[in-house]
């Protein structure tokens, strides 16, 4: 679905990418950790074509970016944001909606089939509850929940998440995270940076780890993400802790440097 191969971009001189390659299959969540700086959002934008000026080559569905008009890689691949509040308050439905506009020319005004999509993308979130009501009448959380149903709506099978958890409580981080996790496993394959190394812990199949603009190691999530490649990325001591929850193993992981610990005691 996803082959990237040495990928490397600058802002005039000054290196942002560096060699960057990685091959992702479909129905992966693949969690994109790094410190600040590091050239997640650069990567996404790189992917997303917003970004033309890098060296070396994206595929997706083998086909290269380069080579895909906007409408073709609306098709392809979907972007969502972090949570913020949107300056005009649209219902939930037409926002859904806007995301069927790349299978219209110019002029044309979504139809009753575009409609139905929308209502497809909503009742597969399960939030037709908030159909009708205003984006700035629900919470951060329900508006993630709102962009999600967007791209399923534009029916595009990759998914370009930047922090999409980032603004949102604990509870909502978990909800969003489960309906990302929920994606995948209906074959979406799906790409989300967070700064949270737990995130990728509890729901992520692949990670991706970027430090000082290149790959510092990458792989299956349950295998790759140990204390020390944490602390490598993050420069700080952790414990990942093992957790039985309903018959499944949970991991999480907690501050452990000496100044933590002797706190805690």
């Amino acid at each position: 679905m996803i082959k990237v191969n040495h990928l490397t971009f600058a802002y005039d001189r000054l290196r942002v990418l560096d060699d960057i390659s990685f091959e992702i299959g479909q129905g992966q969540l693949v969690a994109v950790l790094g410190p600040n700086g590091a050239g997640k959002s650069t990567l996404f934008k790189c992917m997303l074509r917003l970004l033309h000026k890098y060296k070396g080559d994206i595929y997706l569905d083998g086909r290269n970016v380069k080579d895909l008009s906007r409408k073709d890689m609306a098709s392809m691949a979907a972007y969502i944001p972090q949570s913020e509040t949107p300056v005009f308050n649209y219902t939930v439905m037409d926002s859904v909606l806007m995301g069927t506009t790349g299978m219209l020319s110019p002029l044309k005004s979504p139809g009753p089939e575009q409609i139905g999509i929308a209502q497809q993308a909503i009742d597969f979130m399960d939030i037709g509850y908030m159909a009708h009501r205003g984006i700035n009448e629900i919470s951060g959380g329900e508006r993630q929940m709102v962009l999600l149903a967007r791209a399923i709506a534009q029916k595009a099978k990759i998914l370009i998440m930047d922090e999409p958890t980032a603004n949102l409580d604990y509870g909502n981080q978990h909800h969003v995270l489960r309906a990302i996790q929920n994606m995948a496993a209906k074959g979406f394959t799906i790409l989300l940076s967070t700064h949270n190394p737990e995130h990728a812990l509890r729901y992520a199949t692949y990670v991706l780890a970027i430090k000082d603009h290149h790959v510092l190691a990458q792989g299956n999530a349950g295998e790759i993400l140990t204390e020390g490649l944490i602390r490598t990325i993050y420069g700080l001591d952790v414990k990942v802790l093992k957790t039985e929850i309903n018959g499944s193993e949970v991991r999480s992981c907690v501050p452990a440097d000496a100044e933590e610990t002797e706190l805690l005691s």
